[in-house]
């Protein structure tokens, strides 16, 4: 799953922070909008084959959402996440978060772990789907992909409660 699942998994750096990202179809990478917002561009885009892409335009933002696009264009080699429907995942199920959380180093790649999934809760100022986990995050985490055992993203990873043992990934098909 995660030799699958990880090429299409990007690292984000603008001046003021860092985050991950999930290459989509049409050559986006789809990210939080805290990963990248107030800026027009991410300075720097990272894909774990070494690929550095510099000065990447910021598409669409949804703040309330907590949502961006990036346009990357073509990746040769990489071929995009598909995405599924938490809600067709079962309560126990096991789930996967990958991302780059934590990261410090110029050349990351991205990491791996696992937990299950506890619920799909309702939430935020848009009454969202949101799938929770007792998989942990940590900043920098933010944008990457909530996996199912199909290798399916079912969530974005978007925060983790400081004082609770648990992320949340915005989900939605």
């Amino acid at each position: 799953l995660y030799a699958r699942a990880a090429p299409a998994i990007a690292h984000i750096e603008t001046p003021t922070a860092a985050g991950s990202g999930i290459l989509i179809d049409g050559g986006y990478l789809l990210t939080d909008a805290h990963v990248v917002w107030p800026f027009d561009a991410a300075d720097r885009v990272r894909f774990p084959d070494g690929r550095v892409l510099r000065d990447v335009p910021v598409v669409a933002l949804d703040l309330l959402a907590d949502l961006a696009l990036l346009r990357v264009g073509d990746v040769p080699g990489v071929q995009p996440l598909a995405f599924g429907d938490p809600t067709r995942v079962a309560v126990g199920s096991e789930v996967y978060l990958i991302g780059y959380p934590a990261e410090r180093q110029p050349n990351p790649t991205p990491t791996f772990s696992r937990g299950l999934l506890s619920r799909v809760r309702i939430g935020g100022p848009l009454d969202l789907p949101f799938v929770q986990t007792d998989a942990l995050s940590a900043p920098g985490g933010s944008g990457g992909a909530m996996l199912s055992e199909a290798g399916e993203v079912i969530g974005i990873v978007q925060l983790r409660y400081p004082s609770t043992s648990f992320t949340l990934a915005l989900g939605g098909a």
